[in-house]
């Protein structure tokens, strides 16, 4: 008898619904619910949290490329500029030397380029649409 009694309580202690009231197990059996339930939100978290970082160190890595494209077109038109810069330099010197003679050439150089380009533009309506004259 004295073993049985032994084996019971030691049960007890390993097992701790056994011997408990129903309202005790309730209250675990609520316990042990709500913290599976925690571990599934914390997880779903988590995996939430990963995705936004993986979207975020994109985002960084698209924004790092972009400054550098814009450094790049920077430096391009900084010396698109300068380019510019030397040919008025160049023009301005021309039509001092050149005077009234000079600025009729470039008048005529200006209104022939305009005619080329709309001449082409309509060309090119024109093959893509026959039904313009």
């Amino acid at each position: 008898r004295g073993y049985l009694l032994q084996e019971m309580s030691s049960r007890n202690r390993s097992n701790p619904l056994f011997g408990a009231s129903s309202r005790d197990k309730a209250r675990r059996t609520e316990v042990e619910l709500a913290e599976r339930e925690n571990n599934a939100e914390i997880d779903a978290l988590s995996d939430q949290v990963a995705l936004l970082k993986s979207i975020t160190q994109d985002l960084n890595r698209d924004v790092e490329e972009q400054n550098l494209f814009l450094e790049k077109m920077g430096s391009g038109f900084a010396g698109a500029g300068q380019v510019i810069g030397k040919t008025m330099t160049s023009l301005d010197t021309m039509s001092r030397s050149g005077g009234t003679r000079f600025a009729i050439l470039i008048i005529f150089a200006i209104v022939g380029t305009f005619l080329l380009f709309w001449w082409f533009t309509s060309k090119e309506k024109t093959i893509n649409d026959p039904s313009i004259p």
